[in-house]
């Protein structure tokens, strides 16, 4: 920017030198400005950045229709079949006050059913053990839409401590607030959105799923 300014000034001395010579008349002498001193500078204030949106999750609920369920039993679902006599069993570890503990879970599929707001489940058998301890057991409600999503309409935990039943935070879709969520969906895509598992705001229960 400098060296512009410069051949800025020597053209406008050049037109100034033309201009006199052109009119006959002198040029003008140059005069040189007083410096001027700047002013301080001012304190400049960086606003802060917009804070992220807050979303709320457990308000996203999934649209429960039970007039969508015809077979509601006939659990297919490619990722998430429930057949009775199946059995999932999942092994690996969790991080427990910086241990790492042997974890199992253990789920059977049983020959049980139970009708909720109208639709007919499936009903499973949990078991949750912690470095072979059980610590939990649950039975839940499953059921199979006309799209092929799978579905969790209800839960009954007993939680255990030391052998001990301490509490039983059961909900079930339709009490107590309580709404039904997908466990599985029909087609899972990477990329699309999170989705509701279940939400029961009576017994503080909340879960979403996403495809990883």
């Amino acid at each position: 920017m400098r060296h512009l300014h410069l051949v800025y000034v020597a053209a406008t001395l050049l037109l100034m030198v033309l201009a006199s010579a052109c009119s006959g008349a002198a040029a003008p002498a140059a005069t040189t400005a007083a410096p001027t001193s700047a002013p301080p500078p001012t304190a400049t204030s960086t606003p802060e950045p917009a804070p992220e949106p807050t979303i709320d999750f457990e308000k996203q609920l999934e649209d429960f229709d039970p007039a969508n369920f015809d077979d509601p039993t006939n659990i297919d679902n490619g990722w998430f079949p429930l057949k009775p006599g199946m059995q999932y069993t999942y092994e690996g570890v969790t991080e427990e006050g910086g241990e790492t503990i042997p974890h199992r879970v253990i789920i059977i599929v049983t020959n049980l059913t139970k009708v909720i707001d109208g639709v007919r489940t499936v009903v499973t058998w949990d078991q949750d053990f912690s470095d072979e301890e059980l610590v939990e057991t649950e039975l839940s409600f499953f059921a199979q839409d006309n799209d092929g999503n799978v579905w969790r309409l209800g839960e009954y935990p007993e939680v255990y401590e030391l052998g001990e039943l301490i509490e039983n935070p059961t909900w079930i879709h339709g009490l107590k607030g309580a709404q039904a969520g997908i466990i599985m969906t029909a087609d899972p895509q990477l990329g699309a959105p999170s989705y509701s598992q279940g939400w029961a705001p009576a017994v503080d229960f909340t879960d979403r799923g996403q495809v990883d």
